[in-house]
């Protein structure tokens, strides 16, 4: 069997919102279905989970009956080099994002950069939403965790393209001029960009060639560094916008204007020629 040439690295963590640490409610039915259409991809994964979450993962998908080759590998978030910086920051703050986890995802990717694997990427475990992607690409109109979550545009042929850039970052660019899909980094990093795109990068999926997700994560792991150097504290898009605004010829921009497909309630707030999220999936199905 060819060995797989192409590796996700995500991550797995329930209940985050009843610790310090922070996250959001109710997340467990939508992350593990979400996952199990991920896993369409083919590609190998590596899952960073606790040890609770590892047993309810692996009671709740069989992975054997996905190409996938999959390993779950444990980590615990309260070692996260900077887990007392964030909490000094959040002050007692309950937040709905988990900062360690949101500024693991690079250092995780580089855990894995010595391995055998031409293309490296990050995509969160939840990506796949009916939310973001209307019915026709999902298991109809059913109601049921499995189906909503589910999506038929994640499999081989979006590997196949996004792998198609070897010199190049891929990442989901979030285009702002109609929506604010969310506030700037820490003011102190704009002194000394030229050039300041309203855009927004997404973390939900980024990655390419082993060479560019190296110098990628070496940036992050930088910026990090200068924003605890600033005593701020934002979250891993924010820097990930900054690196881009500061190194824009590195990057391959899959853009969108708006998260909400025509058939959401939310679609009601979208303006003509909107560009969907799920455009960008579409694309890299050869869908135009």
């Amino acid at each position: 069997m060819e060995k797989n040439k192409t590796l996700f690295v995500t991550c797995f963590y329930n209940g985050l919102d009843n610790t310090t640490l922070g996250g959001r409610v109710g997340r467990i039915h939508h992350y593990v279905n979400s996952l199990k259409s991920l896993l369409n991809l083919e590609s190998d994964f590596v899952i960073y989970t606790s040890p609770g979450d590892k047993e309810y993962l692996e009671s709740h998908i069989d992975f054997t009956q996905f190409k996938s080759n999959v390993r779950v590998i444990i980590y615990d978030l309260f070692s996260h080099p900077n887990h007392n910086y964030f909490q000094e920051k959040l002050n007692g703050t309950k937040s709905d994002r988990c900062y360690e986890i949101m500024h693991s995802k690079t250092s995780w990717i580089k855990n894995h950069l010595s391995e055998d694997y031409e293309f490296f990427y990050w995509i969160d475990c939840g990506l796949s939403h009916g939310g973001l992607f209307p019915s026709r690409y999902r298991n109809g109109q059913s109601h049921s965790f499995e189906s909503y979550f589910s999506c038929s545009l994640f499999n081989p042929t979006m590997v196949e393209n996004l792998n198609k850039v070897v010199d190049k970052v891929t990442i989901l660019y979030g285009d702002q001029e109609k929506h604010l899909l969310e506030r700037r980094a820490n003011h102190n990093f704009y002194h000394n960009i030229p050039s300041i795109e309203n855009c927004h990068i997404v973390g939900g999926m980024f990655g390419g060639s082993k060479e560019k997700v190296s110098e990628f994560c070496e940036l992050s792991e930088q910026v990090l560094n200068e924003l605890i150097g600033y005593g701020g504290l934002d979250m891993e898009e924010a820097l990930y916008t900054i690196i881009y605004q500061r190194n824009k010829e590195m990057f391959n921009k899959l853009p969108f204007t708006t998260w909400h497909h025509e058939e959401s309630d939310m679609a009601q707030y979208n303006y003509e020629n909107e560009i969907y999220f799920y455009r960008i999936f579409e694309k890299l199905n050869n869908i135009e």
